[in-house]
């Protein structure tokens, strides 16, 4: 509506312009001494050529202010997104990356950034055959036992050690990342740039058509076949170069959100 309101005005500013153009020429013909024929052939001239130079004005006028339009609406969207929802993308990031340390090196720790480019640089040594087999061995904390847990939280008693199976591990991380991406769309969808939410998407998409990671049942069977079997020498190493390969995908997306984020704040400034 805004941008016919101003096409319109534009429209009624030219139809009343150029005649008087016309007439401002008229009177500088005949203030330098033109025949009468002469000044009626530039008047019937300019009579004839005077829609034509509306609508073309009007076209190019129109569509600059369109585009201007089109820019400020993006501009204020964006606005809103960050100004609402930065906080919470740093969030949804920081827990991807987490979830991706706790599958690929078993724990996270407070520099995740830097444990993510560990994995990144050292991935042979993180995901291979070895791990895949063994998995992990980590502190496990009853939380419906009570009284365990006040001795562990008092420093009374160890927490016990739980074996988990990297696969376990890829399943709980994929389905952690799902809920807490939908959880992201569902408040934010309408505000997002497009760009930022192609990656999220994408990142949601890699996770739930992925036997590693996918929160659907039939992969969570797969999952389980797989802990509970013996694995041939072509399926190990098929699983790591699947491991490996997800993990360079899922870093690549997340690295694209703060790329454009960063963009964007630049752009906004």
């Amino acid at each position: 509506m805004r941008i016919k309101r101003k096409k319109e005005l534009i429209y009624k500013i030219l139809i009343i312009a150029l005649p008087l153009l016309s007439i401002l020429g008229i009177y500088l013909l005949t203030s330098t001494g033109k025949s009468d024929k002469e000044i009626i052939d530039v008047f019937l001239q300019n009579l004839f050529l005077a829609p034509i130079e509306i609508l073309a004005t009007t076209f190019i006028i129109g569509a600059i202010v369109k585009k201007s339009e089109e820019r400020s609406i993006i501009y204020r969207n964006h606005s809103e997104y960050f100004e609402i929802a930065k906080d919470r993308q740093d969030v949804l990031i920081r827990t991807m990356k987490e979830q991706l340390a706790e599958v690929y090196i078993g724990n996270i720790n407070s520099d995740i950034d830097k444990q993510i480019n560990d994995i990144k640089e050292n991935i042979e040594k993180y995901i291979n055959g070895k791990k895949v087999i063994s998995g992990y061995s980590k502190p496990f904390v009853d939380t419906t036992d009570i009284e365990s847990l006040i001795k562990i939280i008092s420093f009374k008693e160890e927490p016990k050690i739980k074996s988990m199976s990297i696969f376990e591990a890829s399943g709980l991380a994929g389905l952690s990342v799902h809920e807490q991406i939908k959880g992201f769309l569902e408040l934010y969808l309408r505000f997002i740039p497009v760009d930022i939410f192609q990656e999220i998407d994408a990142i949601n998409q890699l996770i739930n058509n992925n036997v590693l990671f996918s929160p659907n049942k039939n992969y969570i069977f797969t999952r389980q076949f797989l802990t509970e079997r013996t694995l041939k020498d072509e399926e190990l190493k098929n699983l790591v170069e699947e491991y490996r390969k997800i993990f360079i995908e899922f870093i690549e997306h997340i690295d694209k959100i703060e790329q454009i984020t960063k963009q964007h704040y630049k752009d906004l400034k």
